[in-house]
């Protein structure tokens, strides 16, 4: 009954699948097993190939489940290949682009590889795929068959793509993660059972003539009720015990009967496949197995039980294959299921414990009167139930019985059958009966209990009070389940949002600020820390422009004088431009009479050179705008129509001028005469559009329409071994400040880096959704500018690939450039605008460079300045509310460790490893005091008054120090390294804490030692007072932390333990929480009476520092997994993740506690809001405009009508 080979019965379903496969509508064939759904699924192919339409049958248990995410997608796209025999190799491609996520590889992989190389209609058949149920990652794949289709209105190209699901699961089973959108796509498909039209061609083996065989036919499906499996089951039998008779002969109702005895009912048949899957269905394998069973009771009892899909219980007997629609009520599917699958069968597996209605029903009265006459009414209707079991049980007996007398007549050989059958019976009866005795009596007793809790009741109706008091707790319960329904509502409406806001960014990544839009009105509906980590994501990328440059017609080239007080803009409106790069404003006009194709300065400004497609260049005195007489040009066509000069560039001495042009050359002139300084450069097959100078000025780059760049000797134009190729048109080249690396821009949706020495590619790829045009490195090669025709210019981050900057433009960018400080960018646009943007954050997001990594940061008293210390040996001062130096950098002769400022805020002091503290103006930056130790200093503390001062050094000593002075008043001894030191609240004592394993406290005016050594069992890392000043709490490498008595030394409590090294520490406010940072990649937040863990904070890596707010609400953690993150202290919510691109290794609250700082290995410190308002302020900042209503999520347009989100935005 397989498609493909002997007897194939086709149903209602077969030309409807085939009828939806050719129009590319995405389908799904979803229901229990051994209906036929495999032999549909090959059929469809089949005929799909004779019409010409391409397919792939997937089935996933080739795959398996014990894979990863990455094996299970490679696996998919390996059939794929295989089948629709593509010559892109999967694995090759894969790892090619394995800077993507698993999702964006498939989906990238079918549209730009499956539809390019497949021209006709492609149908996807996936089959099996209730295997994914469970597996963790596959809620990501149904969602992308989701965005395949939704992306069809943007790309037509996928119009000829479709699926076809196929399983043993229902719509709801696909996406498990309720946060998700559920699966909502497609046609459902259904297979019915056979009719006595479909299944006639099974008659021609059923008998000796056609009437015959029609007759047995219309018996076997009385039986099967047409049930595909069944049915084929019943007539292979109905044949076998035709061939084994000796009499032969027609067949006979009662023979057919004996057959179906035989097959389906005796004592090993509830073995058969079919009925050990319904069985398990209804069984082990139901969702709720009491609800399941019970209303298959319901059902198998002739009950009207409506078909509901959306009810779990329903679709998953449905499912299993033992109920079918009839109508619109269930009913069992067949006469075989009936007799299998009895009520009293169901009953035997779902035995009832009357004591649990008893307590059930003890609960309901106590509540009150009210409740007494629905209890009455439960227990009544038990008894119904229990009067309805027992006539059911009666009615089993009898049946038993009529088969017992029935038995009595056959032949000697199944009379052994038979009194097994009785047997069973009466002990079948024997229970029921005493299950029904049993129900009544403990009914009698529910009764009985019911009767005296109704006396208690009427006593209790009496205390008017305790009425009154439950009245206004029901109030009270109603108020607070109408806030918490409101607040769940939020939390759904804010993650229909986020939802949203990923999906829209894994469809197109140019849709950046529409995603960043939808996660700032998810953070204002709830805001969840999937909704913050959306929202800061996107504004971490954001940018606005700082100045319009406009011109007539569209902008297709950009550069910054070498000196940054010009930037040249080229336009087809036939104008090249000089601006202020400071003010925007226009400062020349340079006619021409085509458009402008490009344009570049000389290394010292005073000349521009712009090209046009009129085939000439043209050199202009950039102080006044005058053309000079020196031109240069690339001939004109056999027509007498002149190519087009597609790029310009000076060389480093400025002596010589590349051009490249349609006439598939490049070309070396001499500035100064205009003639040429070589033969062209011939070996392009197709136009040259792009042509770059090396930095020493000994090469030039050229980058072709032919797929390729070439590399050129400039003294000689001498072609180099090699090419750098890509799979498409290659529109812009730029080598990296050092000369090492060569940057080249493709159609091919990508920008690429390759070694100059070896001509490779490095792996990294930066991908954007259509062709990109342009590229530039930054002055220090940190950072990499690519511009796009999808409507985006974008930083990288030259090393690793990470996205950095993102800027929204209105039609696609044709040109990027960096200014010399490398602080501002440049683009050219096709919305005839040139933008000069500034690529740091401004405030309230600040980003604070250093030279390499930070490895501290410290607030002002008064929340005004911030202060970082870095490996560059410098610390620095900022303004915060502009993110501006505000004082010269505060220089030491090695890195530095650590900074403070004093109390008042006029002071800082640094410890740093050229064995200094030293303490400097917090206004000037002046020195005032140097502080020598005779190791590296770790550590610096300011007393509360801010007279003294306190280091730490590896030179096994911390020193007290006359901070107005810099005179030292003592010596405080440790047996090796000092690693931390600190004041106690009312600077009485101090703390220091040793690579020697102690701890040891000190008298802060004589230098005496107090209490100690507190001892821990490897080098302790950190120490800190709790508030009121009682104890000391200390972090070591013994993977503990211990709390100690002030005033004794003595350990209090058990030690506090991480699972590794204890990094560091910090009280709360009120002094009840401690928090702890480790490298068993936690925070934890202890109770410091009893020393319980009450929160664990999870990183991805070590934990490098933690700190309360000052408010005590929230707790900050910095982690080497390159991010800060921020939490609810009293329930350990994640509230916001703060990414930087390199480990984070200091994090600090301001003052007022609205903002945190933090320090990191990418050189930069950064000042992050901490209150959802003030990342509502930022984001209304950089988005460039509102949502449209069709932009808003359809979904939650009832609960949060459509609306401007920042007010001020078109």
């Amino acid at each position: 009954m397989q498609a493909g080979g002997g007897v194939y019965l086709a149903r209602r379903a077969d030309p409807e699948m085939l009828e939806l496969c050719r129009a590319g509508t995405f389908a799904f064939v979803l229901t229990a097993r051994q209906m036929g759904k495999s032999s549909l699924m090959v059929r469809t192919a089949e005929q799909l190939y004779e019409e010409g339409i391409r397919s792939v049958i997937i089935d996933l248990t080739r795959i398996g489940k014990q894979v990863t995410a990455d094996q299970w997608y490679v696996g998919l796209l390996v059939v794929l290949q295989e089948q629709l025999e593509l010559s892109t190799d999967v694995t090759d491609w894969w790892g090619l682009h394995r800077d993507q996520g698993p999702v964006q590889r498939m989906t990238r992989f079918l549209e730009e590889v499956v539809l390019s190389e497949v021209k006709q209609r492609v149908v996807v058949f996936v089959d099996e795929i209730d295997t994914t149920l469970g597996m963790g990652f596959t809620d990501d794949f149904y969602a992308a068959i989701r965005y395949l289709y939704n992306a069809r209105a943007g790309n037509p190209e996928l119009e000829r793509l479709s699926f076809v699901l196929v399983g043993v699961a229902t719509p709801g089973d696909l996406i498990q993660d309720e946060k998700r959108t559920p699966f909502n796509l497609g046609q459902r498909v259904e297979l019915t059972d056979f009719t006595l039209e479909e299944a006639a061609p099974l008659a021609e083996g059923l008998g000796s003539s056609p009437e015959e065989g029609r007759r047995v036919l219309e018996w076997v499906l009385s039986w099967t009720g047409g049930h595909p499996y069944l049915t084929q089951r019943l007539c292979q039998a109905l044949v076998d015990h035709h061939a084994q008779r000796t009499g032969g002969g027609a067949w006979t109702l009662e023979g057919v009967r004996e057959v179906v005895e035989r097959t389906f009912f005796a004592e090993k048949s509830f073995q058969d496949n079919n009925l050990v899957f319904v069985r398990d269905m209804l069984t082990r394998r139901a969702p709720e197995p009491e609800r399941v069973l019970r209303t298959y009771q319901d059902i198998r009892r002739g009950r009207r039980v409506l078909d509901e899909e959306r009810v779990l219980v329903k679709a998953h007997l449905k499912l299993s294959g033992v109920v079918r629609r009839e109508g619109e009520v269930l009913r069992v599917r067949n006469a075989i299921y009936e007799r299998v699958f009895t009520v009293a069968w169901a009953r035997t597996q779902l035995p009832v414990d009357w004591r649990v209605v008893r307590l059930a029903a003890l609960g309901l009265v106590i509540t009150g009167f009210a409740v007494l006459l629905p209890l009455s009414v439960l227990l009544f209707m038990r008894l119904a139930d229990a009067e309805r079991n027992r006539k059911a049980v009666v009615e089993e007996l009898g049946k038993a019985r009529e088969t017992n007398a029935k038995a009595e007549a056959n032949m000697l050989s199944v009379q052994q059958d038979a009194e097994r059958i009785r047997a069973q019976a009466q002990e079948d009866a024997a229970q029921a009966k005493q299950d029904a005795q049993r129900l009544q009596k403990d009914a009698l007793q529910a009764k009985d209990e019911a009767d005296r809790f109704r006396r208690d009741a009427q006593r209790l109706k009496g205390e008017a009070s305790l009425a009154l008091e439950k009245k206004e707790l029901a109030e009270l319960e109603i108020s607070h389940a109408r806030t918490q329904a409101e607040q769940k509502l939020n939390e759904a409406a804010s993650y229909v949002f986020v939802n949203q806001a990923n999906a829209t960014l894994l469809g197109a990544s140019s849709a950046l600020p529409v995603s960043t839009a939808l996660s700032l009105e998810a953070a204002r509906i709830h805001p969840s820390a999937e909704a913050m980590d959306s929202l800061i994501r996107g504004l971490v990328q954001l940018r606005q422009p700082q100045a319009r440059l406009a011109h007539e017609d569209n902008v297709l080239a950009v550069a910054f004088s070498p000196a940054a007080g010009l930037v040249i803009t080229a336009s087809e409106d036939k104008k090249a431009r000089l601006w202020d790069a400071a003010t925007g404003r226009e400062r020349a006009v340079l006619p021409h009479d085509s458009p402008v194709t490009a344009a570049a300065f000389n290394p010292d400004g005073t000349l521009v050179a712009t090209a046009s497609d009129n085939g000439h260049v043209r050199l202009w005195n950039t102080a006044d705008g005058k053309k000079l007489p020196t031109a240069f040009g690339h001939g004109v066509s056999i027509n007498a129509v002149a190519f087009s000069i597609n790029a310009v560039a000076f060389s480093p001495d400025g002596k010589s001028l590349a051009t490249g042009s349609d006439d598939n050359t490049a070309r070396l002139w001499s500035t100064a005469t205009g003639q040429p300084l070589s033969e062209p450069l011939r070996q392009h097959l197709r136009r040259v559009n792009a042509v770059a100078f090396s930095p020493d000025g000994k090469l030039l780059a050229t980058a072709s329409t032919d797929r390729t760049v070439r590399l050129w000797k400039t003294s000689n134009g001498e072609l180099q071994p090699g090419h750098l190729l890509h799979p498409q048109a290659v529109n812009a080249v730029a080598f990296s400040p050092d000369g090492t690396l060569v940057a080249t821009a493709s159609d091919d949706r990508s920008a690429r880096l390759w070694e100059v020495a070896t001509r490779l590619p490095r792996s990294v790829v930066l991908s954007h959704d259509k062709a990109v045009m342009s590229v530039a490195f930054s002055p220090d090669g940190k950072r990499l500018a690519t511009a796009s025709s999808d409507k985006t210019a974008r930083l990288w981050e030259v090393e690793t690939g990470r996205p950095l900057v993102f800027l929204p433009h209105d039609k696609a960018v044709n040109g990027v450039a960096f200014s010399p400080d490398g602080k501002r960018v440049a683009t050219a646009s096709d919305d005839k605008m040139a933008r000069l943007w500034e690529v740091a954050p401004r405030p309230p997001l600040v980003l604070l460079p250093h030279e390499k990594a930070v490895t501290a940061t410290a607030f002002s008293p008064d929340g005004r300045t911030v202060v970082t210390a870095s490996e560059d040996n410098a610390a620095r001062l900022w303004r915060v509310d502009k993110g501006e130096p505000v004082a010269r950098p505060l220089r030491h002769d090695a890195r530095i460790r650590a900074v403070a400022f004093s109390p008042e805020g006029t002071r800082v002091a640094t410890a740093s490893e050229d064995k200094t503290a030293r303490l400097w103006s917090a206004s000037t930056g002046a020195s005032l005091a140097s502080l020598p130790h005779g190791g590296k200093v770790l550590a610096v503390a300011f007393s509360p008054d801010g007279g003294s001062l306190l280091t730490a050094s590896e030179d096994k000593t911390a020193r007290l120090w006359d901070a107005a002075t810099g005179r030292q008043r003592a010596l405080l001894s440790h047996d090796s390294a000092v690693n931390a030191v600190a004041f106690s609240p009312e600077g009485g004592s101090v703390a220091t804490a040793s690579h020697d394993g102690t701890a040891r406290l000190w008298n802060a005016a004589t230098g005496e030692l107090q209490a100690g050594p507190l001892r821990h069992g490897a080098s302790i890392l950190a120490v800190v007072f709790s508030p009121e000043g009682t104890r000391v709490a200390t972090a070591s490498e013994d993977n503990t932390v211990r709390l100690w008595d002030r005033a004794t030394g003595e350990s209090l409590g058990e030690p506090l333990k991480h699972d590794f090294f204890v990094t560091s520490l910090a009280f709360s406010p009120d002094g009840r929480s401690l928090v702890t940072a480790s490298e068993d990649i936690s925070a934890r937040v202890w109770d410091v009476a009893t020393g319980e863990q009450r929160l664990l904070l999870p990183h991805a890596n070590t934990v490098t520092a933690v700190a309360f707010s000052p408010d005590g609400t929230r707790v900050a953690t910095a982690s080497e997994d390159e991010s800060a993150r921020l939490w609810d202290a009293a329930t350990g919510r994640r509230l916001a993740h703060l990414p930087h691109t390199s480990r984070v290794l200091s994090v600090a609250f301001s003052p007022d506690g609205t903002r945190v700082a933090t320090a990191s290995g990418d050189g930069t410190a950064r000042v992050w809001p901490v209150r959802p308002e003030d990342w509502s302020q930022v984001a209304c900042s950089l988005l460039p405009r509102n949502l449209t209503p069709q932009e808003w999520p359809a979904d939650v347009a009832v609960v949060v009508p459509y609306r401007k989100t920042c007010p001020g935005l078109p």
